[in-house]
C-alpha cells in the first residue's frame, strides 16, 4: 500500500518579519542543532502552516507550498539586520503562499484527538495522516484557503470554516460518509444524507435528488474497496429497494483510493443500473477546484460524466 501519509511543517512568524513571506515568499531561521537538523528535512512540494501565538494556544496567519531551501550569509534588511552577517542564514523559499484571511486556529484542523502539543520549536514538523492529494489538486493548504475564500465570495455554498477544513481529513467511516457529503453539497447538489444517521434498516449513505435520473450512492472508508459476496448482497438489496419500479438508476460508491467492483456493476447492470466508484482524492475533491476556477455547473457536469 502506498505511504499516504504528508510531512506538514510548522513554522513560526513574528508578526513584526512576516511580510517577506508575503513579499518576497523568503523565511530564515537562526542557526542551532535543533534548527539546522529539521531544516535539513525540509524538502521541495512539502506543506507549511505559518503559525504566531494566541492566548493560550496558536492561529495559522497563512499557509504556503516550499520551493527550496538555502544557507544565505547575507543579512536582510526588511528583517532590521545590520553587519555583514544575517542571523537567519537557514532560509526557506516558497513557491506559493496564501495569507489565512480570517487566521483561524490550530487546533480545528489537528488531527490528533490529543490535540497540538502546549508548545513548538520554532521548526516543527507534522506528519499528517491521509492527506496525501494528487498533483491535479495542486495543494492541500492551497485549495482549503480557495474553498474558504470561495465560501466567503459566494462562489459555493457558505459552510463554517471548521466543515470546509473536514472534508480534507476524515479518520473514521462516519468522517468520511460526512466529508462526502459535505463536497457533493459544495458542488451545488442538494444531497440527502442517509447511512449511519438512519439507525435500523441498512441503506445508501446518501442520495443526490432533483437529476434526470436518480442518484444514490455509497461512502467507503477503504483504501482498496473489494466487496464479497456478502457485502454485494446487502448492496443489491438496498439498490432493488429503492429501485422500485424504476427503469433507470445510477448508483455510484466512493473510497479513499482505488476500487475493484466488476462483478457488482455486471450483477447491477442486469437490472438496469449503472454502477460507478470514484476516488475522493483523484476525483471528487479536485472538483471543488473546478468549482472555484470554472464554476459549480462545470464542476456538477464532470462528476455527471464519471457516473456514464
Amino acid at each position: 500500500m502506498a505511504d499516504r501519509t504528508k510531512k506538514v511543517w510548522i513554522f513560526h512568524t513574528p508578526s513584526g518579519k512576516i511580510r517577506t513571506i508575503w513579499e518576497d515568499r523568503e523565511w530564515g531561521f537562526p542557526d542551532g542543532q535543533h534548527n539546522r537538523s529539521k531544516w535539513k528535512q525540509i524538502k521541495e512540494g512539502e506543506e507549511a502552516l505559518l503559525v504566531q501565538k494566541k492566548d493560550a494556544g496558536y492561529q495559522i496567519v497563512g499557509e504556503g507550498i516550499i520551493e527550496r531551501t538555502e544557507e544565505v550569509i547575507s543579512p536582510n534588511p526588511k528583517w532590521n539586520e545590520r553587519g555583514s552577517k544575517t542571523e537567519y542564514p537557514l532560509r526557506v523559499y516558497f513557491a506559493e503562499v496564501k495569507r489565512a484571511d480570517p487566521p483561524y486556529s490550530l487546533e480545528e484542523i489537528w488531527s490528533d484527538s490529543s490535540g497540538p502539543p502546549e508548545r513548538f520549536s520554532i521548526i516543527d514538523a507534522w506528519v499528517r495522516e491521509r492527506a496525501e492529494l494528487p498533483p491535479q489538486v495542486s495543494s492541500l493548504a492551497l485549495l482549503s484557503a480557495r474553498i474558504t475564500v470561495a465560501a466567503l465570495e459566494g462562489k459555493i455554498p457558505p459552510a463554517p470554516l471548521k466543515e470546509l477544513l473536514s472534508i480534507f481529513y476524515p479518520q473514521d467511516p462516519k468522517a468520511f460518509e460526512d466529508a462526502v457529503v459535505s463536497v457533493l453539497r459544495l458542488l451545488g447538489f442538494k444531497v440527502i444524507q442517509r447511512g449511519y444517521k438512519e439507525s435500523g434498516e441498512e441503506t445508501y449513505d446518501f442520495e443526490i435528488q432533483g437529476e434526470d435520473v436518480p442518484i444514490i450512492g455509497d461512502a467507503k472508508f477503504s483504501d482498496n474497496y473489494r466487496p464479497d459476496a456478502n457485502e454485494r448482497r446487502k448492496i443489491m438489496d438496498y439498490i432493488r429497494r429503492y429501485a422500485g419500479g424504476k427503469k433507470r438508476l445510477k448508483f455510484v460508491i466512493v473510497v479513499k483510493e482505488t476500487a475493484d467492483v466488476n462483478t457488482l456493476r455486471e450483477e447491477a447492470s442486469k437490472e438496469g443500473i449503472i454502477l460507478s466508484w470514484l476516488s475522493y482524492g483523484e476525483h471528487l475533491l479536485p472538483l471543488l477546484k473546478v468549482v472555484i476556477d470554472e464554476g459549480a455547473e462545470k464542476a456538477r457536469e464532470g462528476f455527471i460524466k464519471y457516473l456514464d
